[in-house]
């Protein structure tokens, strides 16, 4: 028959073995959520800052698209011009239409 003290020996060993599994377990579980709370801050951040510029609708098909987020920079031209009517006239017709209009 086995001595108590080496049952308490195996336990002990058993118990130290899971309780560092456990500790481990924990700070990865720690880890994991600090990262998921960064990285929805960030969607959040971008969704509004997008949201700015384009209908909400395109923001998230965006994101379910995992489109890459990272910038890029390029010289354009740009050019302003006050078309007269420009603006009725796009609230009135079709996108479709009016990206025709020569």
């Amino acid at each position: 028959m086995s001595a108590p003290w080496l049952i308490a020996a195996a336990f002990s060993a058993s118990a130290a073995a899971l309780a560092t599994a456990l500790y481990r377990s924990r700070a990865s579980d720690r880890r994991a959520r600090a990262r998921l709370f960064t990285t929805t801050a960030e969607l959040e951040r971008i969704s509004h800052a997008f949201a700015r510029f384009a209908p909400m609708e395109l923001v998230e098909r965006v994101i379910a698209s995992g489109v890459p987020t990272s910038g890029e920079r390029k010289e354009v031209t740009v050019l302003f011009a006050d078309l007269f009517g420009f603006t009725p006239l796009s609230e009135s017709v079709d996108p479709s239409v009016l990206v025709r209009i020569p």
